[in-house]
């Protein structure tokens, strides 16, 4: 209102919702997809009527590398991820005629909390379970102390990056990690990327 317009729009609220998909209850899930997507699709459905009046606009969403990338005791989350990849591809052409860029950034392990709140997860729902021994061979995905992630202001720097560019990507990496799994993915097949993906876990 004091504005009178909405230059840019950054999607960065998310939560992860960690265990096996067997052993997490439904309405936990659905809670995961109501911020991870629908949050964020209410508040973008909110600002873009003011964005198509100026004719200008950047819509940016946090996703992440397992947008893409499978995780075991992560199916949850990673299906609000990828479900945010397609959301953000149809938006970025329905969009794209009223000079409205939608712009997506794909992060891999950052330096957060987010790590201790995920094992936490993982062995409140499946530490004890039949899936335990993902857990129990190496802590999947694991904290930042124990992993070279990126820091916060890496990926706040994508985010620039993107809203000031004249011309900007689609998609922006962050992290070595899912650079090269991000890579893989295009390159390979299934196969290739499950084989992977289990010999990290």
């Amino acid at each position: 209102k004091k504005e009178g317009k909405v230059d840019v729009l950054v999607n960065a609220a998310g939560m992860g919702v960690f265990g096996s998909i067997e052993e997490t209850e439904l309405s936990d899930a659905e809670y995961g997809f109501s911020v991870n997507l629908f949050g964020l699709a209410r508040l973008t459905k909110a600002i873009i009527p003011m964005m198509r009046r100026q004719g200008a606009g950047t819509i940016v969403n946090i996703s992440s590398m397992v947008g893409k990338i499978p995780v075991p005791l992560g199916g949850w989350y990673v299906a609000s991820k990828y479900a945010l990849e397609g959301l953000s591809d149809a938006l970025r052409i329905e969009l794209a005629s009223f000079g409205i860029r939608v712009v997506v950034i794909e992060p891999g392990v950052v330096k957060t909390n987010f790590g201790k709140h995920m094992h936490d997860a993982f062995m409140e729902r499946s530490g004890k379970g039949p899936y335990r021994h993902f857990i129990e061979k190496k802590n999947p995905l694991p904290s930042s102390e124990q992993y070279d992630g990126v820091e916060p202001i890496e990926v706040a720097q994508a985010i620039e990056c993107a809203i000031e560019a004249k011309n900007p990507k689609t998609r922006y990496i962050v992290g070595k990690d899912a650079k090269r799994l991000l890579a893989l993915r295009k390159e390979s097949c299934d196969e290739v990327i499950d084989a992977e993906v289990q010999r990290i876990f």
